[in-house]
């Protein structure tokens, strides 16, 4: 399936976003601060809830994911310490996607109890997941999968953290989110390192 990039600097729906220049300043500008004001792994997850919530709002679900709008958008964390979980519910508590659903952040024990209740699922960790358990409970569902571990986006997931030059930095799989159903603002690529998995590898 070809991935549906929206090539504007806004995504989807343009009320309430911001130009790719200044999402970027945003991230640079944040990312000084608390370079300055936290010590290194609460800062490394706080910069990642930043981005995570700017995923939530250059993305846009199908309906067969949005039942109720007036429902939560949750934000599932699998495998993370607690220091990471604090610093990224800190920064997303009282946060909103750009259709005005609340963002909510919970933690599950796993993938299976994750996949039902989760529009974004963020696994945690350097060491990659079972991708065949991970690919027969997710499957094609409308869930963003991201993750921090060594190919994470090239094997399975459609976001994948990396360090680069000691900053946090994104890698994107267009193509997953496509088979999700999840529609990605040209905006979020264009800030991105693009990668495909192997199944798309001559598309």
């Amino acid at each position: 399936m070809k991935p549906d990039l929206h090539r504007s600097s806004k995504g989807p729906r343009s009320r309430g976003r911001v130009p790719v220049l200044r999402l970027l300043a945003v991230l640079v500008g944040l990312a000084v601060w608390l370079e300055a004001a936290m010590p290194s792994q609460a800062r490394e997850y706080s910069v990642k809830a930043v981005y995570l919530l700017n995923f939530t709002r250059f993305g846009e679900w199908p309906s067969r994911a949005v039942e109720d709008a007036r429902a939560p958008f949750v934000v599932g964390l699998v495998g993370h310490k607690p220091e990471a979980v604090a610093a990224i519910s800190a920064v997303l508590k009282g946060k909103t996607t750009d259709a005005g659903r609340t963002l909510e952040v919970r933690v599950f024990d796993g993938v299976t109890s994750a996949t039902g209740s989760c529009h974004l699922l963020y696994l945690g960790g350097s060491s990659p997941p079972d991708w065949p358990v991970v690919n027969a409970i997710v499957g094609d569902r409308p869930v963003m999968l991201v993750g921090e571990s060594e190919a994470f986006a090239q094997t399975g997931g459609m976001i994948n953290f990396i360090l680069a030059d000691d900053a946090v930095r994104f890698e994107l799989n267009p193509w997953r989110a496509a088979r999700a159903g999840i529609k990605l603002s040209g905006s979020l690529a264009s800030v991105a390192r693009l990668v495909r998995d192997k199944e798309n590898a001559d598309k």
